[in-house]
């Protein structure tokens, strides 16, 4: 099930909140929100720690993965969330309705100065293609200069960074495996 859970996010779709977890210490941190998803709509902010998933308590989960597996199910139905705001210093309870997200692995804008910036939140199914475009549009735009954001990226399909890189640099080996059948 955790395994099915990873899967379906790294295909960049999947039924859920719409934040990415990351492990702090010995807490679970709000660490990203997929713009327009449940729980920026209703009021998770980066930061947030996890208290509760539907009355579990946390530190009942082995890892991030299976949190996640536990805070995706069925679309349309409601998880309830025990969240710590550390700004607030306050605990909060949200209910949140699940819903199918596509998971938008890169954003991009233009900055000052003609540069472009492009975040790259995790190297999932199909992401060297929107990284494509993104530096496509942001060049037409008037781009002189770049940046990738890659922090607090969660990492993914080694092919899909790769594919990146092709755009990027001229050819060349960029990664090789050995000593494995």
């Amino acid at each position: 099930e955790s395994h099915e859970s990873v899967e379906d996010s790294m295909r960049g779709e999947y039924v859920g909140i719409g934040a990415t977890v990351s492990v702090s210490g010995d807490c679970y941190a709000v660490n990203d929100l997929i713009p327009g998803g449940p729980a920026e709509k209703g009021g998770l902010h980066v930061g947030d720690v996890f208290r509760k998933i539907d009355g579990v308590d946390v530190e009942t989960f082995e890892d991030v993965n299976q949190l996640a597996a536990f805070v995706r199910g069925e679309e349309g139905t409601d998880v309830t969330l025990v969240m710590f705001r550390p700004s607030l210093n306050e605990e909060l309870t949200i209910k949140l309705t699940r819903a199918h997200i596509t998971n938008v692995s890169v954003r991009s804008r233009m900055l000052e100065n003609d540069i472009g910036y492009i975040q790259i939140s995790e190297f999932s199914e199909n992401v060297s293609k929107n990284f494509e475009n993104a530096v496509k549009e942001l060049y037409l735009d008037g781009a002189k200069a770049f940046i990738f954001d890659l922090r607090n990226n969660g990492g993914g399909y080694a092919y899909e960074c790769v594919a990146m890189l092709d755009l990027l640099l001229p050819p060349a080996e960029v990664a090789s495996i050995k000593g494995r059948e």
